[in-house]
């Protein structure tokens, strides 16, 4: 008896881990569903446009006037202080588009 009993346990056991990794699995699903991938793709292309232009025209710069990496250093800077003010540009429109479709939605009364 206590051999079908300790079976029924553990059957019972298994079968809650199962829903519960089911469930877990719809909870990963649903966020890859939540996420912009159009805004991803264009944040990282901002980025990538922002970083690697003024480093790549900075370069071309300090050959032309042969100076070696002056002009390169205050571009790289350049680049990166304007990829900082495109991420914080971006991610604040995002989150404004968030919180107006919220509101509308009905959350957060």
């Amino acid at each position: 008896m206590s051999c079908v009993f300790f079976f029924a346990r553990v059957s019972r056991a298994l079968l809650c881990l199962a829903v519960v990794e089911r469930a877990r699995e719809r909870i990963r699903m649903f966020h890859w569903r939540l996420i912009d991938w159009r805004w991803v793709l264009h944040l990282a292309v901002v980025v990538l446009l922002v970083a690697v232009l003024p480093v790549l025209m900075g370069i071309w710069l300090d050959r032309q006037f042969h100076s070696s990496p002056v002009i390169t250093l205050s571009m790289m800077l350049l680049g990166f202080n304007l990829g900082i003010i495109a991420i914080a540009r971006s991610v604040a429109e995002m989150y404004t588009r968030v919180e107006n479709n919220s509101q509308r939605v009905g959350g957060d009364q």
